[in-house]
């Protein structure tokens, strides 16, 4: 189990560099993702694994 920091960093290295997505398109991407980073921070959700669906809708 990693934690969501990792996860995330490990995702935006993926969608630039094997999927060729443009820098702009990243930076949309890592901007909704600190987002929704935050908005678990504030139910105490330090990992993905942890998310149920009760969380977000």
């Amino acid at each position: 189990m990693q934690n969501i920091d990792f996860q995330i960093r490990a995702f935006l290295a993926y969608i630039e560099s094997e999927k060729g997505l443009s820098p702009n398109t990243v930076e949309a991407y890592s901007r909704d993702i600190r987002y929704f980073k935050d908005f678990l921070s504030k139910k105490s959700i330090s990992r993905f694994e942890d998310v149920k669906q009760a969380d977000v809708i």
